[in-house]
């Protein structure tokens, strides 16, 4: 198994390297050179040469992978931009309704062409309103490439596997399906059961019920305030369908089928299944293929490894779309089981070992798991997420502690909700009201979590991040101190790190009160926001921005929460153009 990791971390490090650092031109010049290494070293190859001869076939492999879907898809894309043409559009996806516009994601094609391109249709006209999976779409078409937003680079849209942006010009003509395709059955069952979910649950937890079960987070999106305190809380990780639900399904059918062969492969089937109606998501579809590793070792008698399984994993998906690889979804759900994976069961013995009597037992053992779980996840996942979110979520690891243990009722008491509805809706409704209430209380504790100041550190202040990787270097060097006992390790640094954030963000409090006041111009794209501070007065103003990725508002609010203010005093808008005004409900929402 070991032999496969390695051919696997190769291939995926190639395929890294290849969407961020290595020019186009020298990969196919770089494979080459990389498989003719290794025939070489065949001949003269031993026990100890042999993984150099895999590392280097696996990441040939990955670098020859990348060039040819360049090749053959982006550099398709790069051509149709800024045209446009005629085309059909087969929609692949329920139409997602905006305020003034209908998205769906589509496969593109040109008339006399049979290859299709992977894109995401915006309709502003409203022909996709009535539009279901396996319709056709046909018209004028205005392309855009999907990896270029605002005139910056974006590559959040090729790791989704979308590779155009496509507007409709002029009217759009409707080919409905002449019957469903088993091709569509997930979409279309995973639209029913958002329907049937608005019916069961109350409104203030039905759009957290449709991201538990099946990963629809658009209407989270749609409110603001609980998509922002539960990122705040650092909870959003409970409502992105990954290896923990997946954990919880097969937890689920063990106990109602057992653990014979029979039942491994029916649970295996049901979980496919449940990925497939979940949107098949990078995260999604980690946890099923690591789970059908899991499943079928014993079955094959096999010894199951588990970082064979990650890579494994992993190689799979970035084989389907190398793109994949930008995927910030992908990388913080590999990121996040890397951490367990490496540390958690550490940290869980470093726990125990000094834990008092009063707390061993099954309590114990709860505290020590989540903790250890919690901490091995932001291990990898917390540069990440400054990278791409610029947030640090503080108070993550006590959130996940009292909240946690609420989740797996409310998914499996989500789902027997549906499953009863289908004999009684009115005693569906009745029992929904236990798993309605759970989901309350893990909403209720996200909004007091988030209320706590600073219970999110945001990196766009420098000093922020000087302090991250302060603490980084804190746990590093603990790794040297062999003589310390292994709690020490762990606890010395995280108490030293949080001291310094509090000395740090209260300095950072007291900087922008005193003095005769300042004045910042955020920095919002192409806009407008203006703060001013006096003493613990804030006023802000504009809050607007357009053709820029990120809201003006978001923007404006964590610059805002980072120099320690909690509100406003008072919100100028001097007009309502867009790129003065358009981040103000956002902003409102944050403080």
């Amino acid at each position: 198994m070991r032999k496969l990791a390695i051919v696997c971390f190769w291939f995926c490090a190639a395929i890294f390297l290849a969407n961020y650092l290595l020019p186009v031109k020298l990969l196919l010049p770089l494979a080459l050179g990389l498989s003719l290494a290794a025939l070489a070293l065949i001949p003269f190859g031993r026990n100890w040469m042999l993984p150099l001869i895999l590392a280097l076939c696996g990441a040939a492999a990955g670098l020859y992978l990348f060039r040819m879907h360049d090749a053959l898809t982006l550099d398709r894309a790069r051509e149709l931009h800024g045209e446009t043409r005629r085309g059909s559009a087969l929609v692949l996806t329920e139409p997602f309704r905006g305020e003034d516009y209908v998205s769906a994601e589509v496969a593109f094609s040109l008339p006399g062409d049979k290859r299709t391109i992977r894109a995401k249709l915006y309709d502003h006209d409203g022909t996709l309103e009535g539009a279901g999976p396996g319709d056709l779409v046909q018209g004028w078409f205005s392309l855009r490439d999907s990896g270029v937003r605002f005139g910056k680079s974006d590559l959040t849209g090729y790791g989704k596997g979308i590779y155009l942006t496509l507007s409709n010009e002029g009217e759009l003509r409707l080919r409905p399906a002449s019957g469903l395709s088993l091709r569509f059955w997930p979409e279309v069952l995973s639209a029913r059961l958002v329907g049937q979910i608005d019916r069961l649950f109350p409104a203030d937890v039905s759009a957290f019920f449709q991201a538990l079960l099946l990963g629809e987070k658009s209407e989270l999106y749609r409110d603001d305030g609980q998509y922002l305190t539960m990122s705040r809380a650092g909870l959003m990780h409970v409502v992105t369908v990954s290896g923990m639900h997946v954990a919880f399904l097969v937890g689920l059918l063990q106990s109602l089928f057992g653990r014979r062969r029979s039942a491994s492969l029916l649970t295996l089937v049901l979980v496919w299944g449940f990925v497939l109606l979940a949107g098949a998501g990078p995260a999604a579809l980690r946890a099923g293929i690591i789970q059908t590793v899991v499943l079928l070792a014993p079955l094959l008698r096999r010894e199951n490894d588990a970082p064979t399984s990650l890579l494994f994993a992993l190689a799979l998906l970035l084989a389907w779309n190398p793109s994949a690889a930008a995927s910030v979804s992908l990388q913080l759900s590999f990121a996040s089981f890397a951490g367990i994976l490496l540390l958690a069961e550490r940290i869980r013995t470093a726990l125990a070992e000094d834990m008092p009597d009063w707390l061993s037992g099954r309590l114990g053992n709860y505290f020590a798991a989540n903790v250890a779980n919690s901490a091995g996840v932001l291990a990898f996942t917390v540069p990440l997420t400054a990278l791409h979110f610029g947030t640090v979520n503080v108070l993550a690891p006590l959130t996940n502690l009292f909240a946690l243990w609420a989740v797996p009722f409310c998914f499996g008491g989500g789902f027997a909700c549906c499953a009863l509805s289908a004999l009684s809706l009115t005693a569906a409704r009745l029992f929904a009201w236990i798993p309605a209430l759970l989901a309350r209380y893990v909403l209720g504790l996200s909004r007091l979590v988030a209320e706590i100041p600073f219970a999110c550190v945001y990196t766009c202040l420098n000093w922020n991040l000087w302090w991250l990787g302060f603490v980084y270097c804190l746990f590093f060097a603990a790794l040297f101190c062999r003589r310390s006992p292994r709690w020490k390790r762990c606890f010395y640094p995280g108490a030293l790190g949080l001291l310094s954030l509090f000395v740090l963000l209260t300095a950072t409090r007291r900087y922008y009160s005193g003095g005769v006041g300042f004045v910042s111009a955020v920095d919002v794209g192409q806009g407008e926001s203006l703060c001013f501070f006096r003493g613990e007065t804030t006023v802000v103003v504009d809050c607007g921005n357009i053709n820029n990725i990120e809201d003006a508002g978001t923007i404006a609010g964590e610059y805002l929460l980072g120099c320690g203010r909690k509100s406003v005093a008072l919100l100028i808008l001097t007009h309502l153009h867009a790129d003065h005004a358009d981040g103000a409900v956002r902003l409102m929402e944050m403080l």
